[in-house]
């Protein structure tokens, strides 16, 4: 279909293919790596803030209560 469209060589455009499929899957890799990171310090910063959160309700609950 590349070598019909654009009147290359049917060799150049399986090559051209090739290439823009090898490129394709190592930035869908990159990505993917990206994501996995992300995710993972989105939920490290979701456990501390909830860690924080119940300190200071802790803190908060013995203040109201004058301890």
């Amino acid at each position: 279909m590349v070598a019909a469209r654009t009147g290359l060589p049917p060799a150049e455009a399986e090559r051209r293919v090739a290439a823009v499929e090898a490129d394709a899957r190592t930035a869908l890799d990159h990505a993917r790596r990206i994501a996995m990171q992300l995710s993972f310090w989105l939920v490290a910063a979701m456990f501390l803030g909830a860690f924080a959160a119940g300190l200071a309700a802790t803190e908060g609950g013995a203040a109201r209560d004058g301890r």
